[in-house]
């Protein structure tokens, strides 16, 4: 969530923070692409040592929505930035691509995707809002700035317009928009909580 910013104040540090931004984004797509998904795990702990971690590959074991959606509207706000500054601005088209590509065979019969996003039959789950708002944006901005092509944004528009059709209502002059996860983090944060396991269960209680 922090690299379009690191990217913007990028002039005051030079060419050098560029190396580093890049980095970053290549380094979370390393750590958290799911090949046989083709989705991005919430999270990764290189140490292993987290409640939630896998063993192994220090993994979160869920695909949440809006984790996905945040990752997506950066590639696309750093880009913007990045044009023309490096070379390696392709680097963050070429997984913009990759992430929309294999999200988007999830859409929901709604029109829009799942706050767990491979878990359609799990009772409970739900489309939810600012996540498929997030991947509307990527895909409309992604589109406009010549990344993809005009079918991946008149999927944005579409999952814009079934958030509207779904979430969006009108009572007493005043706009409402509904579905919208309250939160979602991994391990005890500042509160000390013990019930942000990263299990199915969790994700839907927020």
């Amino acid at each position: 969530m922090g690299q379009p910013f690191y990217a913007a104040m990028s002039i005051l540090c030079g060419d050098n923070c560029w190396d580093d931004i890049i980095g970053q984004f290549v380094s979370a797509d390393i750590l958290l692409w799911d090949n046989a998904k083709r989705l991005y795990v919430h999270a990764c702990d290189t140490s292993c040592k987290m409640d939630w971690a896998d063993s192994k590959t220090g993994r979160s074991p869920c695909f949440w929505l809006r984790a996905e959606g945040w990752f997506l509207m950066a590639l696309c706000d750093v880009y913007e930035i990045a044009y023309g500054k490096t070379e390696k601005s392709a680097i963050l088209a070429a997984l913009l691509k990759k992430g929309a590509e294999g999200l988007l065979p999830y859409k929901d019969e709604t029109g829009m995707f799942l706050q767990l996003i491979d878990l359609k039959d799990m009772p409970g789950n739900y489309a939810e809002t600012s996540g498929s708002a997030m991947v509307a944006y990527a895909l409309m901005k992604g589109y406009r700035l010549g990344i993809l092509d005009s079918t991946m944004g008149e999927e944005g528009s579409a999952i814009l317009n079934s958030i509207m059709q779904k979430y969006l209502s009108i009572r007493e002059g005043i706009l409402h928009l509904n579905g919208i996860c309250a939160s979602a983090g991994l391990g005890p944060g500042p509160d000390h909580r013990k019930d942000r396991t990263g299990t199915p269960e969790y994700y839907l209680s927020e």
